[in-house]
């Protein structure tokens, strides 16, 4: 019996050791896989891309083209440097109150730059959130100027409202050469008002306030008309609501008539300056017969002999102080067969993107386009920058040959390449970011990445507003001191069957010529 237990003890003994022999066996095997066979990856950072558009909403439709937009973008761009770049989509539902929790929720996921969002409202609505946790935007389509000048965090690809007043002042002065302009403003339009300011201020700048000369006759205390000459101001101011008579539209024909000048700056909706513009092709410009050469009452025949003996009769007469004056007759003014060709020119918006359809609509004619143009901020068929033909290439490869990107869509792209292009500086300019040496820190950090994964947004801000010469489908964009960009304007001329690029303007870039 006892035997029996000495053996029992000997096998548990062996049991046990056997048992701690396999632990350890394992526990070796376990260190041995995952220090050759299945090695620790590396921490993966990637930069998160925010996209704060309405996906659904009466504003969703707007936001369509501006979303694809920034996704082609993305597609064609997908990494910064060796960082990969993800989008993340919050739809703010096209209410602002949205707008502002949708911006939040992208903030707190870790984005580290916003795109959007399409409308001015929208865009507005997510600033102060924006602002607070200091992360910088990027609007596509916005253009107030209160968005970028009272946040430091938010900039855009869009111009502001005053640079397509500055392309066409420009155009007026430089190709036009006008020399005066009449400015149709809509009664009670502050964005129509803030156009005309900066159109008058750089117009005047470039032919001078005073410098047009004219004449007219005024009746003296006799009654008698007496001609005179006065100087002018060359911007005129004509306020319209939409009621305007033949007779009042006739009546300011014919003092631009007088007065020499023939251009309209008309910053309002096309509708507004349709009935405008057809009166003017209608009106009739007075024919002034040209003057005769005067002929004396008082001529008469005078005969006398001259040196030579030889009689003479010369005709001639007695002027006001008794002295005999020879006739020449003056030589007859020659009278053109085609006298000279007049024509009102009407220098519209962006708003009049649909002005043809409109006139066809309400005219059931395009007639009356003849010598309207307008301004725009981009055009498919100009080929802005080396990007612009890039991105034509890849859209038409996405929605086929005869689509047309919108101007959403271009912007949009823009958006997403400024902000593409802020990125691959910040890492170029720190290309030795070690994740082990991240400063706790995050709002004064220099590393790339924060402790939580973030791409530094303070940097990010800073390569911003760095950014020059970028080339972008809507042209070569340079950011200025107030986050807007500096780029073309278009100006499109009807041609008789459509609206075509006819001059590209460079506002703040005025050539020595137009001075």
């Amino acid at each position: 019996m006892k035997r029996k237990r000495i053996y029992k003890s000997i096998c548990l003994c062996l049991c046990a050791l056997l048992c701690l022999s396999l632990l350890s066996g394992c526990e070796s095997w376990n260190n041995f896989r995952k220090a050759f066979i299945d090695p620790p990856q590396p921490e993966v950072y990637t930069i998160k891309v925010g996209i704060l558009e309405p996906q659904t909403g009466r504003r969703s439709y707007d936001a369509e083209d501006e979303t694809a937009g920034m996704a082609l973008a993305h597609e064609l761009f997908p990494k910064a440097g060796e960082y990969d770049v993800e989008l993340i989509y919050e739809d703010n539902r096209s209410n602002t109150d949205i707008c502002k929790e949708a911006t939040q929720r992208l903030i707190d996921k870790g984005c580290s730059v916003i795109l959007g969002s399409v409308s001015d409202t929208l865009s507005l609505a997510a600033s102060d959130v924006i602002q607070e946790n200091k992360v910088p935007a990027i609007a596509a389509t916005c253009s107030v100027p209160i968005l970028t000048k009272t946040n430091p965090y938010y900039l855009r690809v869009n111009v502001v409202n005053s640079f397509d007043a500055e392309g066409a002042a420009e155009y007026a002065y430089k190709v036009l050469g006008a020399k005066a302009v009449v400015v149709l403003l809509p009664e009670g339009d502050d964005y129509a008002r803030t156009k005309a300011e900066v159109f008058e201020q750089n117009f005047v700048e470039a032919v001078g306030y005073d410098t047009f000369e004219y004449s007219y006759t005024e009746p003296d205390e006799s009654g008698r008309p007496v001609e005179k000459r006065a100087m002018t101001p060359t911007v005129y101011y004509l306020y319209i609501n939409g009621e305007e008579t033949p007779d009042r539209m006739e009546q300011v024909f014919l003092n631009m008539d007088n007065m020499g000048c023939y251009t309209f700056y008309c910053p309002c909706k096309g509708s507004m300056a349709l009935p405008w513009i057809a009166a003017g092709q209608e009106f009739e410009f007075p024919y002034e017969e040209p003057e005769k050469p005067k002929v004396p009452d008082n001529l008469t025949t005078m005969s006398y002999t001259d040196e030579f003996g030889n009689t003479v009769e010369e005709t001639g007469y007695w002027d006001e102080w008794g002295n005999w004056v020879k006739w020449v007759a003056p030589a007859e003014p020659q009278q053109d067969e085609t006298p000279e060709e007049k024509n009102f020119t009407w220098i519209g918006t962006d708003l009049w993107k649909d002005i043809e359809s409109e006139a066809a609509t309400l005219y059931g004619s395009t007639y009356m386009l003849y010598n309207v143009c307008y301004t725009l901020n981009y055009d498919s068929t100009v080929s802005q920058s080396e990007m612009a033909e890039t991105f034509l290439r890849a859209y038409h490869e996405k929605y086929g040959q005869d689509a047309t990107p919108t101007d959403n869509f271009a912007l949009g792209f823009d958006a997403y390449l400024l902000a593409h292009k802020a990125m691959c500086d910040v890492i170029e300019n720190d290309s030795d970011f070690d994740p082990n040496k991240m400063d706790e820190d995050n709002s004064s950090s220099n590393a790339l990445f924060d402790s939580n994964k973030v791409f530094n947004r303070m940097l990010l801000t800073s390569a911003l507003y760095k950014v020059k010469d970028l080339s972008g489908a809507t042209g070569t964009i340079t950011m200025d001191e107030n986050g807007d960009p500096t780029k073309d304007i278009i100006i499109e001329a009807f041609d008789g069957f459509e609206f075509k690029a006819v001059y590209t303007a460079t506002p703040g870039n005025r050539n020595e010529d137009g001075e």
